[in-house]
């Protein structure tokens, strides 16, 4: 079975892109309800170790070495609490996105 390797470079690809088709419709406010839906997310649907992991990586830029220090955990275990805490804000977001922007 293949597995699908998560990349942060795709997750900040994907924001900027949305970022951007937000700023460019004058749009800011939709582009703030997603950032609050994902900490929304990260809050209430994550364990606290998958909330540590994904705070540790994506909002204070440590590295999974450094993460795998400050909690004293193994690396392959960040990984896992990153991966599977990315799958879950997705998960999330998909129903939020198709329950309001159906066509």
């Amino acid at each position: 079975m293949k597995t699908k390797v998560l990349r942060l470079t795709d997750k900040i690809d994907e924001l900027t892109s949305l970022e951007n088709y937000y700023k460019g419709k004058n749009n800011i406010s939709k582009l703030n309800e997603y950032k609050n839906m994902v900490r929304k997310i990260i809050s209430n649907e994550l364990t606290e170790r998958q909330r540590e992991c994904i705070t540790l990586r994506f909002y204070k830029n440590k590295n999974v070495r450094e993460i795998s220090n400050i909690l004293c955990i193994k690396k392959a275990t960040v990984y896992k609490h990153i991966r599977n805490g990315l799958k879950t804000i997705k998960k999330h977001l998909n129903i939020y996105f198709n329950v309001y922007f159906e066509p």
